[in-house]
Formats: structure tokens, sequence, C-alpha cells
């Protein structure tokens, strides 16, 4: 029983890393990828006022920034009721991360987002 669990968890480590490797997302775009336009982005210096990425349904949620970055998605709300989030990454609160506030305007209008930008490496 040993054997197998080591064989589970290498065949998930194996994917993991695979998915998390620079070129990994580099694919050509297929009729199911998302096009996420986030707008008014106030964050820390430096950060752009508009953001465009790229994922695949089902991805986590990261999106592949066309400068190469990647913004992993932490916090969701309806604009309309910001107080109870929909989707929220559980202990990000606690830690004192710089996040990146955005209005989510593509694929889903309405929405606010708060998330990281972290480079590829």
């Amino acid at each position: 029983m040993g054997r197998y669990r080591f064989v589970a968890v290498a065949v998930a480590v194996a994917g993991v890393c695979g998915a998390l490797a620079p070129g990994a997302w580099t694919a050509p775009s297929t009729p199911r990828t998302l096009t996420y336009v986030l707008t008014q982005c106030e964050g820390p210096p430096g950060t752009p006022p508009t953001l465009t990425g790229v994922k695949q349904p089902g991805e986590a949620a990261a999106l592949h920034l066309t400068n190469g970055d990647r913004f992993i998605f932490m916090w969701a709300a309806a604009a309309t009721n910001p107080d109870e989030p929909f989707f929220e990454t559980p202990g990000f609160d606690h830690n004192d991360i710089a996040l990146v506030e955005c209005e989510l305007v593509q694929p889903e209008t309405g929405v606010i987002v708060r998330g990281l930008i972290t480079p590829v490496r």
C-alpha cells in the first residue's frame, strides 16, 4: 500500500511542477481560453491601471498576464455587495500582503477582485 501512495504523490507533484513551469501555459489558445480584463487597478507602486490575462476553464485561480506575470485571485465580490465575498482564499487576510484591487470587466462585469501579481520565474 505504501508503494501506491508514493506513486500517487509523485504523480501529483509532477503535475503541479509541470503546471507551474514558466513555459507550461504558453500553448496556443483554444476555443475554451477565457480572456480576463481587469480595470481601475490600484495597489503597490508600479501597479498598472489595466491588466489583461488568459486562462483555461478549470485552471487554478490564476491568470497568465500578457506581460508575462501572473495574477493570483485572493478575493472576489459583487461590486453591489463587497461586504459579502463569494470567493476568498483562506488566511490571506492574516498576512501582510500588498494586494492589487481591480474591477473585472470581462468575461464578467460588476465584480471587484483582489489578488497578487507575481513574476514568472
